[in-house]
This record gives structure tokens, C-alpha cells and sequence, in this order.
């Protein structure tokens, strides 16, 4: 196998056919590693300052000449002007929320040479990067890499049954209540609620402000966990609606809960290779007493159900809201590492100072 290191956007885009093919072989359930994420998330979510700059590192690996995977990297200078800069290798989406998983594309059964390539490049060409992040590694290769603290990133499954009365069967008595009462909680108030799907990208975008809206609203909600604003940056919901007209081989959905024709619930989700990622969520916190949120997860497990599906990816993070529904996670490990020199050192702290003082515009 052979590596070739992509330093310019160009070359990047050439890939874009042959990531698309690996991204459907692989089956991969999640929105992520999609070229058009990747991609948009490159010229958007980077803004250079004086503060730091960025260029990309991307890996491609070929086997006889034919694309195998890639692992897509970014290298940021802080404080370009000083010596060069502090230079931090991490993955393309290293964001604080919005990119929840940062994964390898590989095709099936080429994970683990990929890794083992890429580790060893990471290792003849340390003196180039004083600080990387390794991409998040399934378990099964992991082992190509020696990481001193590893960190682990689950990711949660639903495995979908061929039909809703099987898959509700199998579910616990207390999970069966909660759906009996996010469906006669309102009707006894004379509340009738109704299920959209909105798939058409024009209407997606249309309804975008209301979606930053309720997610909002749910942030500010007092009881149950703490959920925050995900869109209350602007540059998020920019990056959010070029992602909706540029997405090709995802599928963008807007699902919504309605009554009397206004949206009191929404939940953003990604369709790819059988699977349904279920994304960021919000509501209006008056109708959290019919159960709103419970009731999109049910309505969303019956959309993939009919639609022939074979999966629900209820996203990362370990949490009642995804175990109850029977979800099985998927473990990826990834590491933080820094040189021990003053450089190593020096970064980490600039880091912090720069993260810092974005979050303040």
C-alpha cells in the first residue's frame, strides 16, 4: 500500500468519485466522513486570523493504484508569525460539538493497514506538528497504534426489526409505557399532534430558522439533562444550511412534530447506506409534558422501519435516552498527544487562549 499526502484543496476534490464508492462499500452510518461534509466543513468552519492558520493534511492510500482510504487532516499554525507557529495536527470536523464522530475511511477490511501506515507516518514526520489528535479508531484497529491515554468514543446502534410490533416486543415494559403516554398524553387535552417529514431541501431550508429556534428553546429548558445551544453561533448554522444544498450521497430530513400546523418539535437527521443518523433536537418546553421528544424517536424508529431501513444511529454518547430503546454501541478510541518539548507545551496553552477567546465573540 502506498500514501500520498494532499496538501492542496485541488487535489482534494479530485478524490471526491472514489470517496464516494469507498464511503458505500464501507456502509458507513454516519454523515461525517461524507466527501460534502468533509469538504464543506473545510471552507467554512476555518477562517484564518492572525491568531492562526490552517491548511490541509489529508492522507490518501492506494493500493495498485486505486484509492484504499484516507484519513483527512488539517495542520494549524498558532501564532503563524512567531518562529512559524505552533503547529497542531488534528481531523477534518475537530469542532466542539457539531462533528460528532472523526473517523478513518477505509474500505472493508483495509482499516487496519491504513492505521498502521498512518501511525507510522505520524511517527517519521514528528518534528513536523508539536501536538496531534489522532482521528477516532475502531477498536478492531486500534491495535495498529500505540496510544499512551487513549480516549473512547461510543457510538449507539438501533438495530431495526422488520416491522414495528416486532420491534416493539422486544422493547422493556417501562419504555412501552413511555410510548403509550407520548401518544394519549395529548389527546386527552384535546391536543392532536401530527408527524411531518420534510425531505424536499428547499423546505428544509426554509424551516432552518424555526429548528435554531426550538433547539434553542431546549438549551434553555431547566428540567432533565443539560442539552446546550449547538446553533447559537452563527458560523454553525451557516455551515448547517451548506450542508443541506451540497449533501449528495446523504440525504438531509427535517422531522417535525406539529400542532395545528405549527412545528412544536423538530429533530435534524442524516440518511445514508440503510441507516438514519438521528441529529440534533429541539421543542417548545410547553409541550415537553406530551413527551415530544419520545414521541419523534418512535415516530423516526417507524419512518426507517417502512422505509426499509436497516438501522437507526442514535449518535454518540452513553445516555438513557439511547439505551432505553435497546441500542448497542460501537467503540472507537482516540488520543490527544503533545510533544514534551517547550513547543509541546507552549501549544496547549495557546490553544486553550485561542478557544477561549473565539467562544467570547
Amino acid at each position: 500500500m502506498e500514501l500520498a499526502l494532499i496538501r492542496k484543496h485541488k487535489d482534494l476534490l479530485s478524490l471526491k468519485q472514489d470517496w464516494d464508492a469507498i464511503f458505500a462499500e464501507a456502509a458507513v452510518s454516519h454523515p461525517f466522513l461524507s466527501f460534502e461534509w468533509i469538504n464543506t466543513w473545510w471552507q467554512t468552519m476555518l477562517p484564518d486570523s492572525k491568531l492562526q492558520s490552517h491548511s490541509l493534511y489529508v492522507l490518501a492510500f492506494y493500493r495498485d493504484g486505486t484509492l484504499q482510504g484516507a484519513v483527512p487532516m488539517f495542520l494549524t499554525r498558532y501564532l503563524p508569525w512567531l518562529f512559524g507557529g505552533l503547529r497542531f495536527l488534528r481531523p477534518l470536523g475537530s469542532d466542539p460539538n457539531l462533528t460528532e464522530l472523526k473517523c478513518i475511511l477505509a474500505r472493508p477490511g483495509e482499516e487496519q493497514d491504513i492505521v498502521r501506515l498512518f501511525s507510522q507516518h505520524l511517527l517519521d514526520h514528528r518534528r513536523s506538528f508539536d501536538s496531534c489528535r489522532l482521528p477516532d479508531i475502531g477498536i478492531a484497529a486500534a491495535s495498529a497504534v500505540v496510544m499512551a491515554a487513549p480516549v473512547k468514543v461510543e457510538n449507539y446502534i438501533l438495530t431495526l426489526a422488520a416491522t414495528w410490533d416486532d420491534f416493539k416486543a422486544g422493547l422493556k415494559r417501562n419504555i412501552k409505557e413511555s410510548i403509550r403516554k407520548c401518544y394519549n398524553a395529548p389527546v386527552r387535552q384535546g391536543v392532536n399532534l401530527d408527524f411531518e417529514v420534510i425531505d424536499h431541501r428547499e423546505s428544509i431550508l426554509q424551516h432552518l430558522p424555526e429548528y435554531f429556534r426550538l433547539h434553542g428553546l431546549r438549551a434553555e429548558h431547566a428540567d432533565g439533562p443539560v442539552h446546550p445551544n449547538y446553533f447559537l453561533v452563527e458560523q454553525n448554522q451557516v455551515f448547517l444550511r451548506r450542508l443541506v444544498t451540497k449533501l449528495d450521497v446523504v440525504r438531509p430530513r427535517l422531522l417535525v412534530i406539529k400542532h395545528d400546523g405549527k412545528i412544536v418539535a423538530a429533530r435534524f437527521a442524516f440518511q445514508m447506506n440503510g441507516t438514519m443518523y438521528l441529529y440534533f433536537s429541539g421543542f417548545e418546553p410547553e409541550y415537553g409534558a406530551y413527551s415530544v421528544t419520545t414521541r419523534l424517536v418512535v415516530e423516526c424508529i417507524k419512518l426507517g422501519i417502512e422505509e426499509g431501513l436497516k438501522q437507526i444511529n442514535m449518535s454518540t454518547g452513553q445516555d438513557v435516552s439511547k439505551t432505553r430503546w435497546g441500542a448497542l454501541p460501537v467503540d472507537y478510541v482516540n488520543e490527544l498527544s503533545q510533544s514534551s518539548s517547550g513547543r509541546g507545551r507552549a501549544i496547549a496553552d495557546v490553544r486553550k487562549r485561542v478557544e477561549a477567546l473565539r467562544a467570547l465573540k
